[in-house]
């Protein structure tokens, strides 16, 4: 997985360098501050450790990103190795080996070594799960991939509020402080560094936005509670009575509807599995496209906000998958049409 990671950013730096007429280094460094948070910060370290090969003029003429990759340790060069851009003229293991030579003169210049900065390049790959406090964020986003439950439910009705939950993780020694409301509802984590925002794992993009995350007879698609007079309890917004005809609300506006139970078979044909162009195209890549990139990866790159059945997403967020709504109509009038005329 590191492997395409790396040999797929570092071939988008390139095309932006050509895009943008700059140089390689100058344009990792630009993609960086694309990133979010402390994830630049990160991008940043590891490109500045990367610098005496980027700004090599000899180096980056052999440059391509698989080489790269297998040159600096994160990708192998087995006998199964594989390539994903065009592969430079003679013999692939080679070329690497020829790459990975000029490198250690390039860093023994520097007073350094190639050796020292794979090294270097380990101890970036750290898995934030084994560290102190963070344990029970992971235990409960793999809960969710398992049970398929939202990570974040208060009331146990599979229903949750949480499109996204801004947990304050700051120091890594840090999550001291747990501080949980007298109802149990308000899950607050604070200690001493930046935000992160994460997607509360299959909440509201993939079963509808619970609106009342403390009541389990509360939730999306329920059929209403004594017309809804007195409060919303299917969570469409729709609640109260008309004081000019001294109806419900519920019955002027949804008597002639009938709720009905949707099943998706297969998560990610239904949600829509996709990988946004605007992740991959160097002319539609943005700080905007990158702002919020974990939502994606939370949701296993399925983007059922899209898809018909929950119908709620965040409107401020940016379009990174278009056309998504109107392939999902397509779908719904081509079954109501094989009902209406078999």
């Amino acid at each position: 997985m590191s492997g395409a990671a790396c040999t797929i950013v570092s071939g988008i730096s390139g095309q932006l360098a050509v895009l943008h007429n700059e140089t390689f280094f100058n344009e990792s460094l630009r993609l960086c501050q694309m990133l979010p948070g402390s994830l630049r910060t990160y991008c940043d370290s590891i490109v500045q450790t990367l610098e005496p090969i980027f700004t090599d003029s000899e180096l980056m003429k052999t440059f391509t990103p698989d080489i790269f990759c297998y040159a600096i340790g994160i990708c192998y060069a087995d006998k199964s190795f594989c390539y994903l851009f065009p592969k430079p003229p003679g013999n692939f293991y080679l070329n690497i080996q020829d790459f990975k030579m000029a490198a250690h003169v390039a860093y023994k210049q520097r007073n350094s070594s190639l050796v020292d900065v794979i090294e270097k390049l380990a101890s970036f790959q750290f898995d934030i799960c084994k560290l102190p406090g963070f344990s029970m964020i992971c235990d409960t986003f793999n809960k969710s991939y398992t049970t398929l439950q939202p990570s974040l439910d208060f009331d146990g009705d599979y229903f949750s509020i949480y499109e996204v939950l801004n947990m304050i993780i700051r120091s890594v020694s840090g999550l001291n402080m747990i501080i949980r409301s007298v109802s149990g509802l308000n899950m607050i984590i604070r200690s001493v560094s930046d935000e992160v925002p994460t997607q509360a794992a299959r909440g509201s993009h993939w079963r509808g936005r619970d609106c009342t995350d403390w009541n389990d007879n509360i939730y999306p698609g329920r059929l209403p509670v004594s017309e809804d007079i007195h409060k919303d309890s299917n969570c469409n917004g729709i609640f109260g009575m008309n004081p000019d005809t001294g109806e419900a609300y519920e019955t002027e506006l949804c008597n002639c509807t009938v709720s009905r139970g949707v099943i998706y078979l297969g998560d990610s044909v239904g949600a829509h599995f996709h990988m946004p162009e605007a992740w991959f195209n160097p002319r539609l890549i943005s700080p905007e496209s990158l702002h919020n990139f974990t939502m994606p990866f939370l949701d296993e790159l399925d983007w059922p906000e899209y898809g018909f059945i929950t119908g709620f997403m965040n409107t401020t967020e940016p379009l990174l998958i278009k056309n998504a709504e109107w392939a999902a109509l397509v779908v719904i009038l081509s079954c109501f049409q094989e009902t209406i005329y078999p």
